[in-house]
């Protein structure tokens, strides 16, 4: 890829983890698509890929040593088109890429320690999971087929590709929550809890205590078809104050 394009046709991007400790830029051909894969890191974290021209025109401007790093499976491997500035996710062709297939073992998601031992006849309990397994959930719910579900384009939630559901605080049981990171921003209504391990977006946690929902990444429930759900898209983007690094 990285010999067939000159280099006076290339593009400069600039991008950042949300809070702005990561800062870096790169130069690529004009970006009109990025690939999503089907492994289950990149389904969990809700992953968008690109490549720089070269790694030479890749910058770290800040924050080199402010990551993390995780691997798994054979530990084989771009960039993560969701934290570069000023794209239009939704205006991107989507090249699909079968990285599931690459993973022998295939990955098997954590056991799920059985948190509800009764539910009500129109309900069903979804378990799921951060990648690592340090985090188990279990969710009681209507089918997902049958209920709100929302992604956001806030800056938060276009960078982790969270697809959220609404369930009551007693319809949800978590553990693990030792192992979860919290992040809050601009008016710190909510934290966003995540594994501090592999980083996947498990919930949200609103911060009003007469609130009675805890919100949570349907990325994070195991045997979700995504495609088979009803995701409406709520423009949070809007809202102040105004996202800024």
């Amino acid at each position: 890829m990285s010999g067939t394009v000159e280099a006076s046709n290339l593009k400069e991007y600039h991008g950042n983890c949300h809070c702005g400790a990561f800062i870096f830029s790169f130069k690529a051909a004009e970006l009109k698509q990025a690939e999503v894969c089907n492994c289950s890191i990149c389904v969990k974290g809700g992953m968008m890929w690109t490549e720089p021209a070269t790694d030479d025109y890749f910058v770290v401007e800040k924050g080199k040593d402010s990551l993390k790093d995780y691997t798994f499976g054979q530990r084989i491997m771009t960039h993560k088109v969701r934290t570069i500035r000023d794209i239009d996710l939704d205006a991107l062709g989507i090249k699909t890429y079968d990285g599931a297939s690459l993973l022998q073992p295939p990955y098997q998601p954590p056991k799920v320690q059985s948190h509800f031992s009764t539910i009500e006849e129109d309900l069903k309990v979804y378990d799921g999971s951060c990648h690592c397994g340090a985090v188990t959930l279990s969710v009681k719910s209507k089918p997902l087929t049958d209920i709100k579900v929302e992604t956001c384009d806030c800056s938060i939630c276009s960078r982790n590709g969270d697809i959220w559901i609404y369930p009551s605080k007693d319809s949800v049981a978590i553990h693990g929550e030792d192992a979860l990171t919290s992040y809050s921003f601009a008016k710190k209504t909510c934290s966003h809890r995540f594994c501090g391990t592999c980083g996947v977006m498990v919930y949200n946690e609103i911060l009003d205590p007469n609130a009675d929902i805890k919100p949570i990444n349907v990325r994070t429930l195991n045997g979700v078809d995504l495609e088979t759900l009803k995701i409406k898209k709520v423009s949070g983007k809007e809202w102040d104050p105004q996202y800024d690094v």
